[in-house]
């Protein structure tokens, strides 16, 4: 029972988040625009497709690299916010699903820790909107209507479906 809650977990939460990464990296693509839009797009591919090979061959150093990765984009995220002074760059979106597609897989295997660094993954944008709301930066419901919170939703749910499948594996082997 608990592999076919994993299994489904894992198939929903990457029907949600694989479409995100298309629309995260087109967002970002066309920001950069010209031949610097297909480095990022290739950069990201890449990522994507070696942190997931990771996470399915080598998930315990891969949870280790994937949780320095969401710190890595929080640290950049709140920086971005704190220094434009008025919104975070299409760079966060982006960085969520990058961080989120290998994260579904490492759900797998590890599922608390999936779901654990989804939740922190997803709670990105909040970081930054505490920072411009330290600043008094009246931007509030723009933030919250951005592509960010956009992707961040979705990703917040599946760390949650990731943890309630933790939960209840760990309910069916008893204390």
């Amino acid at each position: 029972m608990s592999n076919l809650v994993r299994g489904g977990v894992f198939l929903l939460t990457a029907v949600i988040v694989v479409p995100l990464v298309v629309f995260s990296v087109g967002q970002l693509v066309e920001d950069v625009g010209g031949w610097w839009g297909g480095v990022v797009l290739l950069v990201a591919v890449a990522l994507v497709a070696v942190l997931s090979y990771l996470a399915a061959v080598r998930p315990a150093s891969t949870a280790r690299w994937l949780a320095a990765g969401v710190v890595v984009l929080a640290v950049y995220v709140v920086a971005e916010s704190f220094l434009s002074g008025d919104s975070i760059g299409s760079a966060a979106p982006t960085g969520m699903t990058v961080l989120a597609v290998p994260l579904v897989v490492l759900g797998l295997r590890r599922t608390r820790e999936a779901g654990a660094l989804l939740l922190a993954d997803s709670m990105i944008p909040l970081l930054s909107l505490l920072v411009l709301s330290g600043l008094s930066v009246d931007r509030t419901g723009a933030h919250l209507a951005s592509s960010s919170q956009f992707v961040g939703i979705p990703v917040f749910v599946g760390g949650v479906f990731f943890l309630l499948a933790s939960l209840l594996r760990s309910q069916r082997r008893g204390p």
